[in-house]
């Protein structure tokens, strides 16, 4: 067994200088471990090192030389069974030092030292639970430092660092070190008042910790309940610094006068094509480390808050502000305002040049999609009762003339394109199709796999991008689809909202679910309603909606609570026209990653995410005219880690993204279909397919 290496690990982070600082102490321990001490600690006066035979048992002189050496107290430290050696050496030294505390090395020593506690105090640790206790996990040289040095300065997200490392791995896997005993008695000693406990691991940490056992599984069950993913989506410049940091020993800085001396270090490095072969190999171990880390997110059933580093280095603050918003912290002192971090940044204009160098070697340039577009086609064909893949469908007859097909999707409005199948083609083929209204040339882009819908043989869902299915092979229509055995028809229409439904002059869209079964309809965003009237005279002029709204309440809130007023009506009524026009049995679908609350604070705080600006109150006043209400408001599988649909590996998709923490995971997808089936089974099996319940509508106002 490599004692050395052991040790070495041991001393990363001053171990050995507290160490040095002993008085009276008699360390007894593996010839090995004597002989390192030795040559680290020098002459020591305080300290008596003794071999212990770890053969026979048998101890060698215990008695110093020095008669004015009174032994305070004794260390037992072994590389082979602690435990054991432990327990075998209290019993000799009986005798000898019978009231003489005796401590472990690792066991007692190390995790004083971690908990901040004085090496040879022998009390015991009083194991306290945290309020809330979060983990962040990560690959190296992912400005995981940095991060932290900024959650520790705001004094109420605990003090997250490296509480168990290199040294405790390496000990976990050679010394039967029980890490999790240590990680439980840090974080007793390691939380803020508010019981805050925030700790950090990397990624081929957590490997060896979970190859050692010890219950490795309750760090994602019993331990923490929450936990940051921390990404860095520049993989280049973290491989170059990875290989920077090996090559000067420098790894952090923290003041001036170090990063002076950093500068003349890099003067020094000798670059050559052996340096750009460093950097491959390293660059190719830090996404196997991404990998793994999403492996055991995915396995564990976790959904972690993705942090980008790039993100927390342009606007620490809003990065902080999501922090404490996902781990419900309350920053009753306005701690964001004290944010600073002394961790000296290492990027350079020579690690510039690197990585430069490293892209033109061995980073090949993005493949285009769709360079060459071609024309769409267009055949007749006689499909008698049934709308046929792409078809022209005209809604005043049951026969379609004409099919049109193409590659290329669009949003409702015909003049936006949807670069969705652009984008996302390495991960998903969405399929899309055009149905047009022939009578007033309007089209509409949909995704299916193109089978004939045939009258009363299909069912349809209205909605936005959820029902659409982004990243997702087979979103609910298509599950639905599968389970009842009859086609839906996924009318998830990218960038609309319920006024474009709502619109009179979309009837065509409602008559086509007329033709079907049934309609599940979407409760959809709240952003579109009304917001063509935000940005006149009110000195706003931000053109995401969301953004429209935020920045109408920041600056005049009366007006703000006026349109959201105007838009909460709009929105309602947009819903009881499509409850109206539609005659077929209607379920309506509350599908979110969070539940369906009432309102108790801030619209925009508590009605943000899909769907935007919606809460229980509105959707309690929509329910009575649908026939079923069905709710799923959880998000298993969030972030989703994007796959190439060809090899199953890991990949980016056009833009690079590489996670999904948008739209609905798969496994969104299949629970809300499982939600759904029974309801869509009970319509399926009466007698009446010809139309929902009837609903009186003269309560409310302003339709057409």
């Amino acid at each position: 067994m490599n004692a050395k290496l052991i040790m070495d690990h041991l001393g990363e982070n001053g171990f050995y200088k507290k160490i040095a600082e002993l008085k009276n102490v008699l360390i007894i321990a593996d010839t090995q471990i004597v002989g390192y001490l030795g040559e680290k600690l020098g002459v020591q006066p305080d300290i008596l090192l003794c071999n212990l035979d770890v053969v026979s048992g048998e101890f060698g002189a215990l008695e110093p030389a020095n008669p004015d050496f009174h032994v305070s107290a004794v260390i037992v430290a072994s590389i082979y069974d602690e435990n054991y050696f432990f327990n075998l050496t209290a019993n000799g030294l009986k005798e000898i030092h019978p009231s003489v505390p005796i401590l472990k090395f690792f066991s007692d020593v190390f995790i004083n030292f971690l908990t901040g506690r004085d090496l040879l105090d022998v009390s015991p640790i009083v194991l306290k639970k945290p309020v809330l206790s979060y983990a962040i996990i990560t690959a190296p040289r992912a400005g995981s430092t940095y991060f932290c040095n900024l959650l520790q300065s705001t004094g109420i997200l605990g003090y997250p660092a490296e509480h168990i490392r290199q040294a405790s791995a390496t000990l976990a896997l050679k010394c039967k070190f029980n890490y999790m005993e240590a990680l439980r008695k840090v974080m007793g000693a390691r939380m803020t008042e508010n019981g805050v406990f925030g700790t950090k691991f990397i990624a081929h940490f957590l490997y060896d910790f979970q190859k050692a056992g010890f219950g490795f599984q309750s760090i994602f069950g019993e331990i923490f309940q929450k936990f940051i993913y921390l990404n860095r989506d520049d993989r280049v410049a973290q491989a170059v610094s990875a290989c920077i940091a090996q090559k000067t020993s420098v790894w952090h800085i923290y003041s001036e006068t170090k990063k002076n001396e950093y500068s003349k270090k890099l003067q020094e490095i000798a670059f050559c094509n052996d340096f750009l072969e460093d950097i491959y190999r390293l660059y190719i171990d830090i996404n196997n480390q991404y990998e793994y880390l999403d492996n055991l997110v995915n396995a564990h059933g976790i959904t972690p808050l993705v942090v980008d580093y790039e993100c927390v280095a342009k606007n620490p603050k809003k990065a902080l502000k999501e922090v404490l918003h996902f781990l419900d912290v309350e920053d009753k002192s306005n701690a964001l305002d004290r944010l600073k971090t002394n961790t000296k940044v290492l990027r350079s204009e020579l690690s510039e040049q690197i990585c430069e160098k490293f892209r033109k070697r061995y980073i090949a340039k993005p493949r285009r999609f769709f360079a060459c577009q071609g024309e769409t086609a267009a055949v007749s064909v006689s499909v008698g009762n049934s709308i046929q893949k792409g078809s022209r469908y005209t809604s005043k007859v049951d026969t379609a003339a004409k099919v049109m097909y193409s590659g290329q999707a669009y949003e409702f409005d015909c003049s936006v394109k949807s670069s969705w199948q652009e984008k996302d083609i390495e991960i998903v083929d969405y399929g899309f199709f055009e149905v047009l209204d022939e009578l007033s040339d309007k089209k509409l882009w949909v995704r299916g796999d193109g089978g004939a819908l045939i009258k009363n043989r299909y069912f349809s869902c209205i909605g936005q991008e959820y029902a659409c299915g982004r990243f997702v092979d087979k979103p609910y229509p298509s599950l639905l689809g599968k389970y009842l055995d009859i086609d839906g028809l996924n009318l998830g229409v990218c960038g609309a909202g319920v006024e474009f439904f709502a619109d009179p002059g979309n009837r065509w869209v409602l008559d086509i679910c007329n033709k079907g079964r049934f309609a599940i309809v979407l409760v959809m965003s709240g952003l579109s309603a009304g917001v063509s009237r935000l940005g006149n005279g009110c000195g706003v002029s931000i053109h995401e909606p969301y953004g429209l709204y935020v920045e109408l309440y920041r600056k005049n809130k009366a007006a703000f609570y006026d349109f959201y007023v105007d838009m909460v009506e709009k929105y309602i009524n947009g819903y009881l026209n499509i409850s109206k026009y539609l005659k077929v049995p209607k379920i309506l679908l509350w599908f979110s990653g969070k539940p369906c609350r009432s309102m108790s604070g801030s619209i925009l705080e508590e009605a943000g995410g899909f769907p935007e600006l919606i809460h229980r109150d509105i959707v309690e006043r929509i329910k009575p005219f649908y026939d079923y209400y069905v709710e799923y408001g959880t998000k298993p599988g969030l972030p989703q880690r994007l796959m190439d649909k060809a090899t199953g590996l890991p990949c980016a998709n056009q833009d690079g993204l590489k996670y999904n923490t948008k739209y609905p995971s798969p496994e969104m997808h299949q629970a809300v279909s499982e939600l759904l089936l029974p309801y869509c089974e009970r319509i399926l099996s009466a007698e009446n397919c010809g139309g929902g319940v009837e609903r009186d509508f003269s309560v409310y106002r302003g339709f057409d």
